[in-house]
């Protein structure tokens, strides 16, 4: 999907205009998609460090979204603290 909210709504409609069956599938998918979440242990958990959602894919046990993140929250913790 696109940034803009208004090119989101633009998209839609043209997508259910020139290809209903595309539209029909998208949408089931997007359903299925948060309703999937809500159902996994890992819905509503965010990342201890950048404060997204975890991925749904992820242990149930993750306190970090990826490598990166838990990398950069042990640097930020260890860095000394400016006075």
């Amino acid at each position: 999907m696109n940034v803009n909210p208004e090119a989101n709504a633009a998209f839609m409609t043209d997508l259910k205009r020139l290809d209903s069956k595309r539209h029909v599938s998208l949408i089931h998918n997007m359903e299925k998609d948060v309703f999937g979440a809500v159902r996994k242990k890992t819905a509503g958990k965010t990342c201890r460090h950048c404060g997204l959602l975890l991925p749904s894919d992820i242990r149930r046990d993750a306190a970090y979204c990826d490598s990166a993140c838990k990398k950069a929250a042990q640097r930020a913790k260890a860095a000394p603290k400016a006075a």
